[in-house]
């Protein structure tokens, strides 16, 4: 199918509205999948307060972690993922159960409500670890960064120690606090632990300042040191994307996807593809992406977009058009992108039409 300028534009702006969208949700979120369950258990300070029978608000990855005798005191599974996606419901929820605490994770689906939560002169960040961020009502100390004496005091054994401080910079990097961030990585490198995972994230720290040939580079360090570090992978393949290295990044891809089939490694396999030219390898990895997605049971409306436009520029309309008709279904798609969606299928109904008729 053969697609003028002004629809080329079309297809452009909604596989970038995809594309930014997938990456947030499933590269934030494996990494986030990737960490030990016990990091998600309840911390001192929560377990006190829930043991003066308060209420407090969760993310969904915590509800497990949570003694039975404390869970009339949590969210239920719906209300703990609606009110960690959306803005609104939290304050909903916050106004009818008058939470004494926030735990909420570092999944970057989760972003929206933890800025709403910095932004608001009712909450106070009080503490961010490997899990995420803690906030208490206003008046609560504030997080400082700790000192390196504390972390040892804290944690004896170096390679827990790295760990926790390498994790815990990756979720200040995601609030923008890139200083304390990098002073927390230079505390891990002289642990000289856990070398892998403090060049990955010194890789994504790179990544999100749009440095990307430093990112490659730190990415591929990381692998040096632990082939199965499939953060760095993930990490690399997009820098060499962005670095105009197509064919290393659908080589790197289609390892990845075959060491580790998840939604993030397909999506991945997908933009190498697209990047490489092999329309067809893309379409694949864009089915099985849904796919995967659909058994999870999470949002489909991006992955459905983006599975949409790249049948139309192979010229699959009826394709094309179910999965966006599909993805117009969705709740979670913007206006915006609900509004190229139909213009691109309106075109591709014209182009359908006049093509029946020749």
């Amino acid at each position: 199918m053969k697609i003028p300028g002004r629809l080329s534009l079309v297809i452009a702006s909604v596989m970038l509205l995809a594309v930014a969208f997938i990456a947030a949700a499933l590269l934030f979120n494996s990494r986030t999948e990737r960490r030990e369950a016990s990091i998600f258990t309840p911390s001192r300070p929560l377990e006190a307060i829930l043991r003066e029978g308060k209420s407090v608000f969760v993310s969904p990855e915590f509800l497990a972690a949570m003694p039975p005798e404390h869970r009339p005191l949590v969210p239920t599974p719906d209300d703990a993922t609606a009110g960690s996606r959306q803005v609104s419901t939290f304050w909903k929820l916050n106004r009818r159960q008058h939470y004494a605490a926030v735990l909420i994770g570092g999944a970057e689906v989760w972003r929206e409500v933890v800025e709403s939560l910095l932004d608001s002169p009712a909450w106070v960040l009080s503490d961010v670890t490997p899990s995420g961020y803690l906030f208490k009502p206003a008046g609560s100390p504030a997080w400082h960064l700790p000192t390196r004496q504390d972390y040892e005091q804290r944690f004896p054994d170096r390679n827990e120690r790295a760990k926790w401080m390498i994790l815990t910079a990756a979720n200040l990097a995601a609030l923008g606090r890139q200083s304390e961030a990098e002073q927390l990585l230079a505390m891990a490198s002289a642990t000289k632990k856990q070398t892998s995972l403090l060049l990955s994230t010194r890789a994504s720290l790179a990544a999100s300042r749009g440095h990307w040939e430093e990112a490659q580079s730190l990415g591929w360090a990381s692998l040096k040191n632990d082939r199965a570090n499939t953060a760095a992978s993930e990490i690399l393949i997009r820098a060499l994307i962005e670095c105009r290295r197509p064919d290393e990044a659908l080589s790197q891809a289609r390892q990845l996807s075959i060491t580790v089939s998840t939604p993030s490694s397909l999506f991945l396999l997908a933009r190498a593809a697209d990047a490489a030219g092999s329309r067809e390898e893309e379409i694949d990895a864009l089915d099985k992406l849904v796919s995967a997605i659909r058994k999870r049971g999470e949002p489909l409306g991006a992955s459905l977009t983006y599975l949409g436009q790249a049948n139309a520029k192979s010229g699959r309309r009826g394709d094309a058009l179910r999965a966006f008709e599909e993805a117009l279904k969705t709740p979670e798609l913007t206006a915006e992108q609900r509004s190229m969606i139909r213009e691109l299928m309106d075109h591709i109904a014209v182009e359908s039409a006049d093509t029946n008729h020749q």
